[in-house]
This record gives C-alpha cells, sequence and structure tokens, in this order.
C-alpha cells in the first residue's frame, strides 16, 4: 500500500514538469513544420522551384525544343552552339537562405542608407544591372549574388552588342563572381541579344557567370499571379526575383520597389531610378498591381517590404536564433533526463530491489529534482521567447514608417484653412497597412441600403417613373415636374444593374493629384470604374479653354485609365463649354466617344435649370446616336442620401456626385 502511495506521488511530482516539456517540445516541432512547409510551398509546387528556374545542360539537352515565355507560338531548337552557353547543373541545388534581399533601382534608395542592411544578407539579389559604387554603396550596399539584365539596356546602352564589346563586360566587374541572369528566350529578339552577352563575357574572362532564365517557370509563374489577380502584363523581373527569393529563403527582404513618383512618407519627387533621371517605361509591366501584390505580402508577414530610411533591427529581432537554439537544446535535454530517470524508476520499481539500486533511484531521484525545475523553467523560457520573437517579428508590419518631425518637408504657406490637419491624418493613417475590415463594411453598406433604398432607386427608369408621376426636385424641396410622354422617352427601360455585385470598383474624381500617379492601369483593373463630373481636364494642369484637350489621351491615360461603367456629368459644363446646347451639339456628342457604352448620369430633378440642359444632352446624344447612355439620378435617391450623410456629421452643403 505504502509503495502505491509512493508511487502515486512520485508520478504526481512527475507530471508537470513532463507536460510542460512535452508542450514546449511541441511547440518548437509545430513551429519548424509551420515555417518548412508553408514558406514558398505554393510557389515550389506550382512553378517547380529554383531548380527550374534556370536552363541548364543538365535540364535542357541538344535538340529540345524550348518555347518561348512571351511567345507561345515560337520555339527554338538547341543546337550544339546554343549549348554551349548553358551552365552545366544548377550553381544552388537544394539551397536554402536564412536571409535574402530583392534590390530593385527605386529613387526611394536615394539617402536610405539601407547598404549596410542589404550586404548584411545571406543572398543578394539585384535587378538590370544597376549602378554600385560611386557613392550608392551607403544606401545600395555592393553584394551581389544574383543580378539580371533587361535585353533592351544591351541595346540602348551597348548598341546592341554590334560594336566594341569590352565596355559592356568591363560595366559587370563591380557584380563580381555573381551569376548574371538574362532572358533569353523570353521574346525572339533577346536570343541574338543574350547570346552576344555570354559570348562576350567568355571572350574577355570575365568572372561574371551568364545564366538564362527556364520560359516554363516564368510562364508558371505568370500563371501563378495571374491566378491571384494579376491579369495584365508580364510578371516583371523584379518580381520574379522576389518570387525566386520566396521559394529559397526564409526571411525575404525587398527594397526599391516603389513604382511611383512621390515618396510615401517625406512627400518629396522620387525618381524612377537612384542612379539616373530617366523617366519609367513600364512597357508590358503592370508595375502599380505588382506593387500592390507585394504590398499584400507585406501586410500578410510574408516578405519585408522597406519603404523608408533603414533603421538598425533590435538584436533580438535581428538573431532570434542566438537565444532559442541554446534554449530549445536545454528542453530537449531537460526531455531526456526526465525519460532517463523514468526508466531507472521503472528497472527499480520491482518487488524486490537491492541496496544498490535502491541507492541509485534515491541518488537519482535527488538529482533529477535539483535539475528538473530550472530546466523546466529554461523550458518554459525558450517556447516564450519563440511565441515573443514570431509576434514582434510578424506585428512589425511597416519597417521603415514615416519620417521623423525633422525630417518633415516644411509646409506651405499658402494652405488652406482646415487643410494641414486633414493632411495629417492622411499620413497618420497611410503609414499603415490597410485592411478591409469586413464587418465594418457590411454594417455600413446595410445601413445605406435600408434608407436609401439602393442602387435599384438611385436611377430614375421607365419602370419606377410612369408617365404622370410627380417628380420633386432634390435641391428645391417646392418643386415638382410631371412626368410627360416626351420627359418619359428619355428615361432608360429598367436598371441597367439589376441586383448586381461587383468585387472591386473604383471611383476616380479629377483632382490634380492624379498628375503623375501612374494609377491608371489599377484604376482599369477595377471591375467597375465610375469617373465624376465631366470635366475631360485636370484645371490645375490646362488653363486654356481654348485648348481641346483629351482626358484619356496620350497624356493621361497612365495616370487616370481609360476604362469607365458610369461617368457624371454637372450642367453647368454643358452651359461653360458647350453653351448650354443652343448651337451645333455634335462637338457635345463627340467629346463623350472616350466613355463608350458607358452610362451618362445626370442630375436632371436637382434644379429647376437642370432639367432642359439634361433632357437636351439626352435628345443630341439619340439624334447623333452616339452608344453612350444618358440616365438621370433619382432626386428621392439624392434627398435620402444627403440625410444619411447629414447624420453623420455632413451638415453644410449637398453631397457631391462622388
Amino acid at each position: 500500500m505504502q509503495k502505491e502511495i509512493g508511487m502515486k506521488r512520485h508520478h504526481e511530482k512527475l507530471s508537470i514538469p513532463l507536460m510542460i516539456t512535452a508542450l514546449c517540445l511541441g511547440s518548437l516541432l509545430i513551429t519548424a513544420l509551420w515555417i518548412i512547409v508553408d514558406n514558398g510551398s505554393q510557389l515550389r509546387s506550382q512553378c517547380q522551384g529554383f531548380d527550374r528556374a534556370i536552363i541548364t545542360q543538365a535540364n535542357t539537352p541538344v535538340g529540345s525544343n524550348i518555347v518561348y515565355s512571351a511567345e507561345s507560338k515560337r520555339t527554338l531548337m538547341v543546337t550544339p552552339g546554343i549549348f554551349s552557353t548553358f551552365i552545366k547543373e544548377n550553381p544552388f541545388p537544394q539551397k536554402k537562405w536564412d536571409t535574402c534581399a530583392v534590390v530593385g533601382n527605386s529613387g526611394i534608395l536615394t539617402n536610405s542608407s539601407c547598404g549596410e542592411m542589404i550586404d548584411s544578407a545571406q543572398f543578394v539579389i539585384r535587378c538590370n544591372l544597376p549602378s554600385l559604387g560611386k557613392g550608392y554603396e551607403k544606401h545600395v550596399g555592393t553584394k551581389t549574388d544574383i543580378v539580371t539584365a533587361n535585353p533592351t539596356i544591351l541595346v540602348r546602352k551597348y548598341g546592341s552588342l554590334n560594336g566594341p564589346r569590352r565596355p559592356f563586360v568591363e560595366s559587370l566587374h563591380i557584380y563580381g563572381k555573381s551569376q548574371l541572369l538574362l532572358p533569353a528566350f523570353a521574346f525572339g529578339f533577346c536570343t541574338a541579344l543574350c547570346l552576344k552577352a555570354a559570348y562576350s563575357i567568355s571572350d574577355i574572362e570575365s568572372p561574371i557567370r551568364p545564366t538564362y532564365f527556364n520560359p516554363d517557370y516564368l510562364r508558371r509563374l505568370s500563371n501563378f499571379w495571374r491566378s491571384r489577380g494579376l491579369h495584365r502584363g508580364l510578371p516583371s523581373t523584379g518580381l520574379v526575383m522576389v518570387n525566386i527569393a520566396l521559394e529559397h529563403c526564409a526571411n525575404v527582404h525587398v527594397y526599391g520597389f516603389w513604382p511611383f513618383s512621390t515618396h510615401p512618407f517625406e512627400l518629396n519627387a522620387v525618381k524612377n531610378h537612384y542612379f539616373d533621371d530617366k523617366t519609367g517605361q513600364w512597357g508590358m509591366h503592370s508595375m502599380p498591381a505588382e506593387f500592390n501584390l507585394l504590398l499584400q505580402l507585406h501586410s500578410q508577414g510574408v516578405l519585408r517590404l522597406h519603404l523608408g530610411n533603414c533603421r538598425p533591427e533590435i538584436g533580438m529581432k535581428r538573431h532570434p536564433e542566438k537565444l532559442s537554439i541554446p534554449l530549445t537544446v536545454l528542453c530537449l535535454g531537460s526531455l531526456l533526463i526526465t525519460a532517463f530517470w523514468i526508466i531507472i524508476q521503472g528497472v527499480c520499481g520491482q518487488e524486490e530491489r537491492g541496496r544498490v539500486c535502491l541507492q541509485k533511484e534515491i541518488g537519482m531521484k535527488r538529482h533529477h529534482e535539483k535539475l528538473s525545475i530550472p530546466l523546466t523553467v529554461l523550458c518554459l523560457g525558450s517556447l516564450l521567447i519563440t511565441a515573443l520573437w514570431i509576434i514582434v517579428d510578424n506585428g512589425h508590419l511597416v519597417p521603415s514608417g514615416p519620417p521623423s518631425p525633422k525630417k518633415i518637408p516644411p509646409w506651405p504657406s499658402d494652405l488652406c484653412k482646415g487643410c494641414r490637419e486633414i493632411i495629417e491624418k492622411v499620413r497618420e493613417r497611410y503609414s499603415k497597412t490597410w485592411k478591409k475590415q469586413e464587418d465594418n463594411y457590411r454594417n455600413f453598406s446595410s445601413q445605406l441600403r435600408s434608407q436609401c433604398q439602393g442602387f435599384d432607386r438611385a436611377i430614375i427608369t421607365q419602370a419606377n417613373t410612369p408617365v404622370g408621376s410627380n417628380i420633386r426636385y432634390s435641391a428645391e424641396s417646392k418643386r415638382t415636374l410631371m412626368v410627360t410622354p416626351g420627359i418619359f422617352s428619355t428615361f432608360i427601360k429598367e436598371n441597367p444593374f439589376p441586383e448586381k455585385k461587383f468585387d472591386t470598383c473604383a471611383v476616380v474624381g479629377n483632382s490634380g493629384i492624379l498628375t503623375n500617379s501612374s494609377c491608371g492601369e489599377m484604376i482599369d483593373s477595377a471591375q467597375f470604374v465610375l469617373r465624376i463630373k465631366k470635366t475631360i481636364k485636370f484645371p490645375i494642369i490646362i488653363s486654356d479653354s481654348s485648348v481641346q484637350p483629351t482626358f484619356f489621351g496620350k497624356r493621361y491615360e497612365k495616370h487616370v485609365g481609360t476604362k469607365t461603367d458610369i461617368v457624371t456629368a454637372n450642367p453647368t459644363i454643358l452651359v461653360r463649354k458647350y453653351g448650354s446646347l443652343n448651337g451645333p451639339r455634335r462637338p457635345f456628342v463627340e467629346s463623350l466617344h472616350i466613355y463608350g457604352k458607358s452610362q451618362l448620369l445626370l442630375p436632371a430633378f436637382a434644379f429647376g435649370f437642370c432639367t432642359p440642359l439634361c433632357l437636351k444632352a439626352a435628345y443630341s446624344i439619340s439624334d447623333i446616336e452616339s452608344p453612350i447612355r444618358p440616365t438621370y439620378f433619382n432626386p428621392d435617391y439624392l434627398r435620402r442620401l444627403s440625410n444619411f450623410w447629414r447624420s453623420r456629421g455632413l451638415h453644410r452643403g449637398l453631397p457631391a456626385p462622388a
């Protein structure tokens, strides 16, 4: 009986340290498994990893047919001459790095002081033959393991390598013994240029090693991102290299990826490249959309996107393994000692025990009691430090935030009243990663629908406003109008978007903030685009009313896009620009062609003077058979909307069409 009680107490004493040790070991194994499985697993499964990212003599023998990545109908059979330029085998077979830096060339790196942080990475990838040295090393570093080269650089800067080639080869010395990664099989014209580059490097015996992207990998990568929303353009070299890093690096840091012309925190102008003054030419790439993808990955904690000046990291955060590894070893040691003690107890727990065995049991028990508590504490400490490291690392979503007060640019002296507070609020909120709050969105949209009766009541139709109805004006509540057959004929028959839901919508105003914004492709990528007030120009840019500018012409599409589903028009435009449509009306109608088959939404029943102007517009569109479809705001909807916003603090004025 005493033996049973003693054994029971013994197991009770043993259970707590055993449970803590087991939990700690389980946490360690789960964390390790999560890191191994999650990081880059989707990319590796769909794109086949870095072992297929580059062409080698091992994976592309003589006689193989290469299908070009950007011209799927173009193929090339590998000849012995071409084969001789392939590297023999993958230079990084099954290689994994702890930290990788992918470095773009945006002017956001100017005076960033990121050089030391970039060079501290185990593996550094650079894009499109950037300038190193020349005073740039403090901001961009010098270490290079892979550098890419766009063939257009060989055309513009080195005359397609048709003349002397030494200047080109000597320019590569700054990259040392790195890999020069070339898209030789993207387009047909790339092959000859990249082969010339490879021959030149061989002739002049440069230490750099030319390699080629595998077009099959680029196609898979393009499909991977297309399935995740990158529908327009081909992935840029920068995005490709970020993907390669994500497949083979535990921690990916991205620098110099900023496709816009204004610094997000300093508010100063940002050059396209930190090393020259050339303007950006995106060509077939969708840079804003790509940046949006990188920002999403940054927000999800998949990679670190550096957008400001680099700051020293916290020691524990920079090298958490210095603490977690030895503590984990101690944790495992505690488990082993506990297991060993259990074995001894089992041997000595027999009914007949000798003195030696009893002495061993007592000694081991005392020894374990001395060790179990501190080892359990250390084990628990390892768990807590690992958890703290994960929380701190994933929570630090914006590594380079807004500038310090000393770096904020001076405020303009002619700033409008109250504008400074608004700008400060904007900058503060933009310094944080935006995330859609689904509950807030559902609640707000539900309130709008319940109080304003939704989009099915937002416009007048023949279905909801028959002949003989009395329309009460939205801005002049005492004014009414009875619907005649002539007016009724200008109404659309029914709502063009009944119960329609869109995944993404873009509402585009006309502020001069869109100047050089490069937002065009991002706007056009939305499923539904609404444009406000058919002004056809930016007042800040064009002040000469005698000029006939084009809103979607060669000057603006890059910044505002062209796609339009709904466009509004303020009747005052019809007065000022088209003489109240009392003269020739074709100029007005022809100006609408840029909006295609969109809806032209008019406030015909806001004020009394609006009605004849908007009816003239509708008649003109019908006469000249323009594809655009005139529609009218429902004044009842505008009144409800005005009350909705008045209850939320908008006490003065009427809601603008936006």
